[in-house]
């Protein structure tokens, strides 16, 4: 009887401890769901707010492309002319107060000679190009249409340089990436104003040379621009 007792009171504690720990598990689990619940429930909605896009400009400018010029000749004043020039110094180039027209040949004088001396013959201009712009500066570059073959021509302001042609040479550079400033009715200087001051010379001294510097309409098919700019 006293074994029969002990043996169903062991068996009852093993469904007991059985029973238990399939309790402990089952809480496990229930708390494990709950926290997955709570965790990946959002208590909370998004405000909506209304965004900006981005926009592009493709009309941005950091330069001038609003530049005209106009070619003025000059003379030298020399012990000969210097009666007609008061107030100037010998040496000195004086400028024409009025553009060279179109359609018009300018004649290069021949080249003259004193023993073993050649002084070649010379004309001189100067271009003004001027900038419109009062927001943006430019660079550009002034080219000759078709440049004389056998002359020397040279910059004198705003670089120096000199250069001899062997042969025709077309779209000639007579100043390449020069600063031209921003138009401003208070510069002494002369507002947007950039002064280019070059000559050709003559070397042949039995021949005179003929040289256009701006727009030729007559006498041939097509207008064309002897000098023009470039934008750099």
């Amino acid at each position: 009887m006293s074994m029969t007792r002990n043996a169903k009171k062991k068996t009852r504690e093993q469904l007991n401890t059985r029973f238990g720990i399939v309790l402990i598990a089952l809480l496990a689990v229930t708390i494990l769901v709950v926290n997955l619940i709570v965790f990946s429930y959002s208590w909370f909605t998004p405000a909506s707010v209304e965004g900006e896009g981005l926009s592009l400009d493709k009309t941005a400018s950091i330069r001038s492309e609003s530049c005209t010029f106009s070619t003025y000749q000059g003379v030298l004043v020399t012990s000969s002319n210097h009666s007609s020039y008061e107030g100037y110094y010998m040496g000195q180039i004086v400028y024409g107060n009025s553009p060279i027209a179109e359609n018009a040949e300018i004649t290069i004088p021949a080249a003259t000679t004193d023993g073993d001396t050649v002084t070649p013959g010379r004309v001189y201009f100067r271009t003004n190009v001027q900038n419109s712009s009062t927001e943006y500066p430019s660079v550009i570059s002034l080219y000759h249409h078709q440049m004389l073959s056998g002359v020397g021509v040279a910059i004198t302001y705003p670089s120096n340089t000199y250069h001899l042609t062997d042969d025709v040479y077309d779209d000639y550079f007579i100043l390449r990436n020069a600063y031209v400033k921003v138009k401003d009715e208070a510069d002494v200087n002369g507002p947007g104003l950039l002064q280019v001051e070059w000559f050709v010379e003559n070397f042949d001294t039995t021949a005179t040379k003929s040289i256009r510097v701006t727009r030729q309409t007559e006498g041939v098919d097509t207008p064309i621009e002897w000098l023009y700019l470039m934008y750099n």
